[in-house]
């Protein structure tokens, strides 16, 4: 067996569907309530599908193209990086807001400020279990009505309403209140920028579509008979030229979302 073959194998059985007894041994080994990795999550295989790729060109002796695949597929992982965490963030704000919306009823009706934190980190459990929010909800409450304080370097998720909560107890304001105006401003802000992430979503669109166009461009010329990879692809000026237009390409995407970013910001 050839060892570009071997590769591909060892690759295949790390990203293939692992067998019926490991559910079984996971659903027995799992802590209770703890977030499981998704199957489909593609952080998960996405390097894996990369590394596979990038050493099979280097063992057909195409350095050139390897080193092309190693920052294309970098730059990809990037992207998908940035993707996950910006969801994340997004859900984690929608959270918050919620669980303010809940502390902010459970305060109006004279509940004690642990009693409205416990119950707004279950309601938000119920509906996930996995929910890092709820957790630190339910962990402040319970180091609160131990005799802790509620500093906001150890509340986690919560941080935000811990510092609120620490605020008010230091300066003698209804909590109440200043929850309910940070969930006013978090709303405002999480409107604002879902508004500017769908004007910039052209802009983000044509960026990528640059970075991908020159590969139509490649197609097009093997199609009548120019042969462009037959020069990228040979050693020399060519692989040169295929790193140097990548790397350029990859360039332009991360200066784009950069730019993004920093308008979001």
């Amino acid at each position: 067996m050839s060892a570009a073959a071997m590769v591909l194998l060892a690759g295949a059985t790390l990203i293939g569907p692992p067998p019926r007894g490991h559910f079984r041994f996971r659903s027995v080994l799992a802590p209770t309530g703890g977030r499981r990795p998704a199957r489909d999550d593609p952080r998960r295989w996405a390097p894996l599908v990369v590394a596979v790729v990038v050493t099979v060109a280097l063992l057909a002796g195409a350095v050139g193209l390897a080193v092309a695949l190693g920052v294309a597929g970098g730059t990809g992982l990037w992207l998908l990086h940035r993707g996950v965490r910006d969801r994340a963030a997004r859900e984690r704000d929608e959270t918050v807001m919620r669980a303010m919306g809940t502390i902010v009823a459970e305060l109006s009706i004279g509940s004690p400020t642990a009693d409205a934190c416990a119950r707004a980190g279950a309601e938000i459990l119920l509906d996930d279990p996995s929910s890092r929010v709820g957790r630190d909800l339910e962990v402040l409450a319970a180091r609160v009505r131990l005799g802790g304080e509620a500093g906001a370097s150890g509340a986690g998720e919560a941080r935000r309403i811990a510092a609120l909560w620490t605020v008010a107890a230091h300066h003698g304001l209804p909590l109440g209140e200043l929850v309910a105006a940070s969930r006013t401003d978090l709303s405002a802000r999480l409107r604002f920028a879902a508004h500017t992430r769908a004007g910039l979503a052209g802009p983000r669109a044509t960026a990528r579509v640059l970075a991908v166009l020159p590969m139509f461009g490649l197609l097009l010329g093997q199609g009548i008979g120019a042969d462009p990879l037959r020069v990228l692809l040979a050693p020399g000026a060519g692989s040169v030229l295929l790193v140097l237009g990548t790397g350029l390409a990859a360039v332009g995407v991360v200066w784009s979302e950069r730019i993004v970013e920093r308008v979001l910001r």
